[in-house]
């Protein structure tokens, strides 16, 4: 039987995966009980914002100019995803360069703020279960 060792004391696979679900289970009264009163909500550290540098900024101007010349066309490109089943059609459209390594995502904000209340969604799961 295969183990693994973490600070000098031996593990099997099982004992890996049942510790595994225990920190799973636990982790659903913890947010349960957070969400109910019960407990107050763990703190999360602020994240430090790291300075955008100057190269990066021209970048993003550039590209905003692009953008701002070309936005009928990128409408038209969003408004031909539009189906029945998507009646907002796609959240973003890959556009790849010709022989590069690199491409470039557009994201219709509108469509993925609509599409993505997982939070919500996830919160009344948690009401069912």
């Amino acid at each position: 039987m295969s183990t693994f060792t973490v600070n000098g004391k031996e593990w099997t696979v099982e004992q890996i995966a049942e510790i595994r679900r225990q920190a799973a289970e636990a982790d659903k009264v913890v947010k349960a009980a957070e969400k109910a009163g019960f407990i107050e909500k763990a703190k999360k550290a602020p994240k430090e914002k790291a300075e955008i540098p100057a190269e990066v900024i021209a970048l993003r101007d550039a590209l905003q100019t692009v953008f701002e010349a070309h936005i009928e066309t990128i409408k038209a490109e969003f408004a031909k995803t539009v189906t029945e089943e998507k009646p907002l059609g796609q959240i973003g459209i890959n556009l790849s360069f010709p022989g590069g390594e690199w491409g470039v995502q557009l994201l219709n904000e509108t469509t993925r703020k609509a599409k993505t209340p997982k939070k919500e969604k996830a919160a009344e799961e948690t009401k069912t279960e």
